[in-house]
C-alpha cells in the first residue's frame, strides 16, 4: 500500500487535505477534540460538502470545542461555518 492511500483512505484517493490553522488559539480543555472533528466532518458529509470543507468543518469544531471547558460543543452551526470558511475563530456574541 502506497502512501497515499494511507492519507485519505476511501475519500479521495490520491488527495491530502490541510484543515484550517488556528494559531494562538487558547486550549481550555482537551477532551472531546477527536469527536468535535468527527461530528464537524460528519456533518459536512451528509449536507454534501466538498472534501476539503468536510475537513475544515471538522477541524474548526474539533478546535473550538478544545476552546471551552467540557466535552459539549457551545458554538452554533452559523459560528461554526463562519470559523470553517476562514473566518476568525473568536467566538461573537
Amino acid at each position: 500500500m502506497d502512501a497515499r492511500r494511507r492519507q485519505s483512505p476511501g475519500l479521495c484517493p490520491g488527495h491530502f487535505y490541510d484543515g484550517p490553522l488556528f494559531e494562538n488559539l487558547e486550549i481550555e480543555d482537551r477532551v472531546g477534540g477527536g469527536d468535535g472533528f468527527a461530528s464537524g466532518f460528519t456533518y459536512g458529509f451528509l449536507t454534501a460538502k466538498s472534501p476539503q470543507e468536510c475537513v475544515n468543518l471538522g477541524v474548526a469544531h474539533g478546535a473550538m470545542l478544545m476552546s471551552t471547558m467540557g466535552d459539549t460543543s457551545q458554538i452554533t452551526l452559523d459560528e461554526l461555518l463562519h470559523i470553517a470558511g476562514g473566518g476568525s475563530a473568536r467566538i461573537k456574541r
